[in-house]
C-alpha cells in the first residue's frame, strides 16, 4: 500500500490503516519527502510565458518554419507550438523529463534560461517569466474597478 501524505486528512487516514495492521507477519514502512513537483500556479505561468512567446514571434513575422528549420510548414505560433517545439525539447536535454508536469518548481529554471538566451541571441525577444502573483493583484484590481 502506497500512501501520498499531502494533507492532515490523508496523514489521520495513513494511521488508521496503521492501527488495523494485524500482526500476523513482517511489515515494512519507508516515509520520504518527495520532490515539490510543479505547481498549478507554475504550469499557468509556462503556459503564460510561451503564449507570450508566440505573440512576439508573429509580431516579428517569424513562422515555425523560419526559427525551426527542420519544421516543413509554414505556420503561426501559439502556445502550444512554443511549448512543445521550444521548450520541451530543452527541458529534456536538460532534465531528461518529457512532461511540464514531471518537473519540481525549480526546474523550470534552466529551460527558461537556455530559450531566453536564444530568443534574445537571434529574434531579439526578451520576456520575463511571469509572476502570477503580480498578475493576480491587476486582474483582482481590474475587476474591482
Amino acid at each position: 500500500m502506497k500512501i501520498h501524505l499531502s494533507s492532515q486528512a490523508h496523514i489521520n487516514d495513513a494511521i488508521k490503516q496503521l492501527a488495523s495492521i494485524q500482526a500476523n507477519g513482517e511489515y515494512e514502512i519507508e516515509i520520504k519527502k518527495l520532490p515539490k513537483t510543479r505547481t498549478s500556479k507554475m504550469n499557468r505561468a509556462l503556459h503564460l510565458y510561451c503564449d507570450n512567446v508566440a505573440n512576439e514571434l508573429n509580431e516579428q513575422g517569424q513562422t515555425v518554419k523560419m526559427v525551426l528549420e527542420q519544421s516543413e510548414i509554414e505556420r503561426e505560433w501559439d502556445k502550444e507550438s512554443v511549448k512543445s517545439l521550444l521548450w520541451k525539447p530543452i527541458q529534456k536535454a536538460v532534465h531528461g523529463k518529457e512532461s511540464t508536469s514531471e518537473c519540481t518548481t525549480s526546474e523550470y529554471k534552466k529551460p527558461y534560461k537556455y530559450l531566453s538566451h536564444y530568443l534574445a541571441t537571434y529574434f531579439g525577444i526578451t520576456l520575463p517569466f511571469p509572476n502570477l502573483k503580480d498578475k493576480e493583484k491587476k486582474d483582482d484590481l481590474m475587476n474591482k474597478a
